[in-house]
């Protein structure tokens, strides 16, 4: 019974050897294919430079045959195999750049995960800060088959520490808490705020979606999130005692909720509960009030700093409004059926503020 059996695997043995003695002679033939490599418009000169060590050329014919390969109505898989050969090659013998041109190439071809995230860590690895940021960034959404976020703050600090200006990706880690960083408010909005200041149209908006404007920002750079901040503090200030307010839904088309607010300025609380539907409830802790003296809007924001509350006693056709913002609940509009009291409200918030800042 054992000899036919060690018959078999002698044989599938020898067919394995067979076929990779056969693909190993094949690549070396077609990598001294005159007619491919004249068809894709490679000169030999090029050639001869690459075959000598100069990375350029390698890099350079690597592209080309796997342009020619995108390009083609029928792709030939030998163009597929010479641009990877040429990747490899360059890879091989130069430096943390050329590894993570073969991390592209085996990533944009759809090559196996393993392959990809093997060259991007080999290209970490030789001091090559892209390399390190494509990691971060491949843990935090997911691409390369990288897929716990906890680690992307780690693998951005190296990506900074290497050279390549990741602040913008550090602060957002401090802000969400779930990166691999502990949620830090004041860090986040510090980074953004001096980012903001210098022009950075991303840093600037995710500073208003926290209800900060260039104003703040010098208060924001010193780390005064949640604490005074200009006009944006209500130390000290006498606020309206706790009301509650009905609201229904502004959109048309969509399920109509009934949202009962219970507003306690004095005790930075907001209550608010939907019913209808969605069926949803929130409760608000609420840290700060800050008036925008732009758009005429009180932002209560939480504690968590994610979700916030947004009340605009000037709406639309003289209406007012609330809105609820965040991840759970992003730009849930909704119409005060008491709009007289809700406006004297939020003016009365509004006015001991403004008194408070003086």
């Amino acid at each position: 019974m054992t000899a036919p059996a060690t018959i078999h695997l002698r044989a599938a043995l020898a067919a394995a050897a067979l076929l990779l003695a056969t693909a190993t002679a094949a690549t070396a033939q077609e990598q001294s294919n005159p007619a491919l490599y004249k068809a894709v418009g490679i000169t030999a000169a090029q050639t001869r430079a690459a075959k000598q060590g100069d990375l350029k050329a390698m890099a350079d014919i690597a592209f080309d045959f796997q342009a020619a390969y995108r390009d083609s109505e029928r792709p030939n898989p030998e163009l597929l195999v010479q641009a990877e050969y040429w990747y490899r090659m360059a890879a091989d013998k130069g430096g943390g750049e050329q590894m993570y041109e073969l991390a592209m190439f085996y990533s944009d071809q759809n090559y196996p995960y393993s392959k990809v995230q093997e060259c991007l860590l080999k290209a970490s690895a030789k001091g090559y800060a892209r390399a390190s940021h494509s990691i971060a960034s491949g843990y935090r959404y997911g691409h390369y088959g990288l897929g716990d976020k906890s680690k992307s703050f780690e693998w951005y600090q190296k990506a900074q520490s290497q050279g390549f200006d990741c602040q913008l990706d550090i602060a957002n880690c401090y802000l969400e808490g779930d990166l691999g960083a502990p949620q830090d408010l004041d860090k986040g909005l510090s980074i953004m705020a001096r980012l903001a200041k210098s022009g950075d149209g991303q840093a600037k908006n995710k500073v208003e979606e926290y209800g900060y404007g260039p104003n703040d920002y010098d208060a924001l750079a010193a780390g005064g999130y949640g604490k005074q901040s200009g006009s944006r503090t209500t130390a000290g200030a006498s606020l309206p005692k706790e009301q509650t307010f009905v609201f229904s839904s502004h959109f048309d088309g969509t399920p109509a909720d009934m949202v009962v607010a219970t507003i306690d300025a004095e005790h930075h609380k907001v209550e608010v509960n939907i019913s209808g539907p969605l069926g949803k409830q929130y409760s608000y802790a609420i840290s700060s009030y800050e008036y925008d003296s732009d758009q005429d809007y009180l932002y209560l924001q939480t504690e968590g700093g994610k979700d916030f509350v947004v009340l605009m006693p000037h709406y639309k056709d003289g209406d007012c409004a609330m809105a609820l913002r965040g991840p759970q609940c992003d730009d849930m509009l909704y119409g005060c059926a008491g709009k007289d009291k809700f406006r004297d409200m939020v003016s009365g918030i509004i006015a001991a503020i403004r008194q408070s800042a003086r």
